[in-house]
């Protein structure tokens, strides 16, 4: 007669309950058994989770969990306002969203500093510099950028525009794309 191998005899399982469970039988008993019985016992799982699970937390994690009373003050005293409003006041940035008054908490925004906005600074400042400096611009040419300004339209906020200064004209026009590479312009187009 061939000789066949049977299957070792059921364990109890080990840990706290070992003797607990009398006599079982059957595969999956066995298997359950062999799996449990390692350097862990029956502490934990047969199967170790993939991911840790995190504990959520009603409170924001990032910066100050709480207002101050003057700031939910000031809050409170926009909200009430019932006028429309855009920008940062406090620790708050109202903005409008699809005809509704919007508002959340102030970040502070990343700052990659890539090639093209160090490039984008540096023009901007040579042109405030300009504008700033004595003896590079003459009292006509400023009041020649003056009256273009009063004829430019700023872009419209909230239902508000208004003419601009000679100086954010001179800054504008000089920083745009297509004047970049040309240089510096003293006297506006006419």
């Amino acid at each position: 007669m061939p000789q066949t191998r049977s299957r070792p005899p059921p364990q109890a399982p080990a840990g706290p309950f070992r003797g607990a469970i009398g006599s079982t039988s059957g595969w999956f008993s066995d298997t359950m058994g062999y799996l449990n019985d390692g350097p862990m016992g029956n502490t934990g799982p047969a199967f170790p989770q993939s991911k840790p699970r995190r504990r959520r937390r009603s409170v924001p994690t990032g910066g100050k969990a709480c207002l101050t009373v003057r700031e939910r003050k000031l809050h409170d005293q926009l909200k009430k306002d019932g006028r429309p409003k855009s920008g940062r006041a406090g620790t708050y940035v109202y903005y409008m969203r699809k005809g509704r008054q919007c508002w959340r908490r102030y970040v502070v925004p990343k700052d990659p500093r890539t090639a093209a906005q160090r490039r984008s600074r540096v023009i901007f400042g040579g042109a405030s510099k300009t504008w700033g400096a004595d003896g590079l611009l003459t009292y006509e040419q400023r009041d020649a950028w003056y009256a273009q300004g009063a004829k430019t339209r700023s872009l419209s906020r909230l239902g508000s525009s208004g003419s601009l200064t000679g100086q954010q004209d001179f800054v504008g026009r000089n920083c745009a794309k297509g004047q970049r590479e040309r240089g510096v312009r003293l006297e506006p187009l006419k």
